[in-house]
């Protein structure tokens, strides 16, 4: 009779054995295709890292942030060290624009990095927290223009310069800590920015437009301050009280233009000269 079972010649004593053994060779391929299923789950579900790195010195074994995925919106963990061309490297610097017109939303910078370069989160609209590393002492131009949600900056104890329009658009920053050990800050460096009070460090200066369209209500100028440049405070319409000390000898123009809710303010004998167009405008 012709076997249908497909057991070839078989007889009826052996197909049981035959059954078994292919049954078992069946179970065993079943689990390896699971294993293998699951390995490629483990894979897809892994985060690849969205930043680019570069050598910065060989010598010294420390590499740079160069780039990161202008479409990750999530928060970057930089890491302090990587491995990169067979060696362990140091994370010492994020490079200019590295992270510009990104969607990321936070940003973790170890404290091995120790300079931020100009632009470098420039037109990140998503940011909302920053905390820089310890060891950085200057930002550079233009660091965090138009992050226009971003709403806490935790700087470094030791800063001491902040470039020129860093802040500039960020709407959304209405308060800043800034730290004593801070000498200079450029121009326009909170232009534009949700400012309602700050506690100005001991500059020798207040240059151009570095407050301009800020919601500012009152200001204090420290002892050390001798000049307030052109536009310093220009257009902060809730600008209400000036408090200004001895020290202060040059307003240039157009320093307090446009601040029309301007009350009070008081001019020291110090100063020995006041532009005539530094407080037009300010109809009170």
């Amino acid at each position: 009779m012709e076997n249908r079972c497909g057991f070839g010649s078989l007889s009826a004593n052996d197909i049981p054995v035959e059954m078994a053994k292919r049954l078992k060779y069946a179970l065993i391929r079943c689990f390896c295709l699971l294993g293998a299923a699951l390995v490629f789950c483990a894979c897809a579900k892994e985060k690849k890292s969205p930043l680019t790195f570069k050598l910065v010195d060989g010598n010294t074994q420390t590499c740079a942030v160069v780039d990161c995925d202008s479409t990750y919106g999530q928060t970057v963990e930089i890491p302090s060290e990587i491995k990169l061309y067979g060696d362990v490297r140091k994370v010492v610097k994020i490079e200019k624009r590295a992270f510009a017109s990104s969607d990321v939303k936070n940003v973790i910078i170890p404290n091995t990095v120790k300079e931020i370069g100009k632009e470098a989160f420039c037109g990140c609209l998503d940011l909302e927290s920053i905390t820089l590393p310890a060891e950085l002492e200057c930002i550079e131009e233009g660091t965090f223009r138009e992050c226009a949600n971003l709403k806490k900056v935790v700087f470094p104890s030791h800063l001491r310069s902040i470039g020129e329009r860093v802040f500039g658009g960020c709407a959304q920053l209405k308060s800043v800590d800034l730290p004593n050990t801070i000498t200079q800050i450029g121009a326009g460096a909170f232009a534009f920015t949700g400012l309602e009070k700050v506690e100005l460090p001991p500059v020798s200066k207040i240059n151009a437009i570095t407050f301009l369209g800020c919601p500012l209500e009152s200001v204090s100028i420290p002892e050390t301050v001798e000049r307030i440049g052109a536009g310093a405070f220009q257009l902060c319409t809730k600008l209400t009280v000036v408090n200004m000390t001895n020290s202060v000898k040059c307003i240039e123009k157009e320093a307090f233009f446009g601040c029309k809710a301007l009350t009070t303010i008081n001019i020291p004998d110090s100063i020995a000269d006041i532009d005539e167009t530094a407080f037009v405008g300010c109809d009170r």
